[in-house]
C-alpha cells in the first residue's frame, strides 16, 4: 500500500490511485473542518452585510469568496494531515505560474502533486470556471483539477451566513483536458472556409471565414468542456479512467443544487412549500401555497410544457413552472397556454408574487 507522502509527493504513477485518496480521504476531511468550523467563523455574512444586487458587483463577490475558498482550502488540507507528513512535505500556494493554484513541495523544493482550484457558485447565471491550461503546461498523473460547489447558507445557531461548501469534486486534469480538447475539436464553427480550428503553443485558436483569431474565452468552460455524444472520439486513457464520470456527476449536482436553491426562492415568494421533490435531474418539484399548486420542472435544457402539462393534469396542478440552468422561465397553465416568461429569477419571484395577489 503507497504511503501518504508517497501519494502527495508525486512518487506514485498510477493517478487513479492518487484520486481514490484524494477523492475519498483528504478533501472529503478537509471540507468538513471547513464547513463545520472554519467558514462559519472567517468567512461571515452578517444581516447588515448586504450583498450587491447588480451582477458586476454580484460577480466581484464571487470572485472574493473563491479566492478565499481557495486559500482556505490550502490550510485546511494542512490542519487534517499527520505532522509526520507536513515534516516531509508543505502545502504551497503557486506564484509564479497562472496553472496551478496549490501544490505539495518537498524541503528541497522538489514538486509533488499539484492543484487547481475552481470554487462554482450554484445560483450564479454564468458559471465562469474556465479550465483552458494546455497539455504542455500539464504534469500527467500529478496534476489535478478541485472543484468545489458552494452556496450562502443560514447557520443553525447564530444570526449569519456564510459559503458552505456542498460537494468536492476532484478530476484529473491530464484527462479533462482530453476531454475538452476531443470536444472543442469536434465542434467547429460552421464558417471556418478552408482553414482550421486549433492551438498555437499558448492558447486556443479560432477560424471565420479563413481568417484565424485568439479564442475569446469559450474554450474550457467547465459547465460545456464535454458532452456525451462525443464518448466515441475520445482516448482510451480518458473514457475507461473515472474522471468522465466524476465530471457527469460535478456538473449535475452543480445544475441540480442550483436550480434547488432557484425554486425554492420562487416558491417562498409566494408562500409555498415543497411537498414532493424528485432526486437527480430534471428537478420535478410539487409546490403548495395558499394561491394553489405549482408543478416546478427544471433541467440543464428548458422542458417542453409538452412534457411537463399532462402530470400538472392528472395530479390537479393549477400551474406549471418551467425553467433551465441559466435559471430562464416560462409559466403556463394546465392547458399549455403560456401566462409568463423571463431570463432573471428575480422577475419569477414578481410573476408569482403577482398571482398570489390575485389569487
Amino acid at each position: 500500500m503507497d504511503s501518504i507522502t508517497d501519494l502527495l509527493g508525486g512518487k506514485v504513477a498510477d493517478a487513479e490511485v492518487v484520486l481514490g485518496y484524494l477523492r475519498r480521504d483528504l478533501f472529503p476531511a478537509a471540507v468538513k473542518l471547513l464547513d463545520d468550523e472554519w467558514l462559519p467563523l472567517q468567512c461571515s455574512l452578517f444581516s447588515s452585510d448586504a450583498l450587491p444586487t447588480n451582477q458586476r458587483n454580484l460577480t466581484d463577490v464571487r470572485t472574493r469568496v473563491g479566492v478565499l475558498l481557495e486559500y482556505q482550502l490550502g490550510k485546511a488540507i494542512e490542519r487534517v494531515l499527520p505532522q509526520d507528513i507536513l515534516e516531509r512535505l508543505s502545502m504551497t500556494f503557486v506564484l509564479a505560474n497562472k496553472f496551478p493554484d496549490l501544490a505539495f513541495r518537498g524541503r528541497a523544493g522538489e514538486t509533488g502533486v499539484r492543484f487547481e482550484v475552481k470554487a462554482v457558485q450554484a445560483v450564479a447565471e454564468e458559471k465562469a470556471a474556465n479550465f483552458d491550461t494546455l497539455f504542455k503546461d500539464i504534469r500527467k498523473g500529478t496534476d489535478f483539477v478541485v472543484v468545489l460547489l458552494w452556496e450562502w447558507e443560514r447557520h443553525a445557531s447564530l444570526p449569519l451566513s456564510y459559503p458552505r461548501i456542498d460537494s468536492v469534486f476532484v478530476l484529473d486534469a491530464y484527462q479533462l483536458a482530453q476531454m475538452r480538447d476531443c470536444y472543442w475539436l469536434n465542434c467547429p464553427p460552421t464558417d471556418v472556409e478552408p482553414g482550421r480550428q486549433g492551438f498555437d503553443l499558448c492558447f486556443g485558436v479560432n477560424c471565420s471565414k479563413g481568417k484565424y483569431n485568439h479564442e475569446e474565452g469559450n474554450y474550457g468552460k467547465l459547465m460545456r468542456i464535454f458532452d456525451e455524444d462525443f464518448e466515441q472520439y475520445l482516448a482510451e486513457e480518458a473514457r475507461s479512467g473515472t474522471t468522465l464520470k466524476e465530471y457527469y456527476l460535478c456538473r449535475d449536482r452543480i445544475y441540480r443544487l442550483g436550480l434547488e436553491r432557484i425554486a425554492d426562492r420562487i416558491m417562498a415568494s409566494f408562500g409555498a412549500r415543497s411537498v414532493s421533490r424528485s432526486k437527480g435531474l430534471p428537478l420535478l418539484a410539487v409546490a403548495e401555497g395558499r394561491p394553489g399548486r405549482v408543478l416546478i420542472a427544471a433541467a440543464a435544457e428548458m422542458p417542453s410544457p409538452r412534457e411537463v402539462v399532462p402530470i400538472a393534469v392528472k395530479d390537479d396542478i393549477q400551474l406549471v413552472l418551467l425553467m433551465n440552468a441559466k435559471f430562464r422561465w416560462q409559466v403556463c397553465d394546465r392547458t399549455g397556454r403560456e401566462l409568463g416568461r423571463g431570463s432573471k429569477p428575480r422577475a419569477a419571484m414578481e410573476w408569482f408574487e403577482g398571482w398570489a395577489k390575485r389569487s
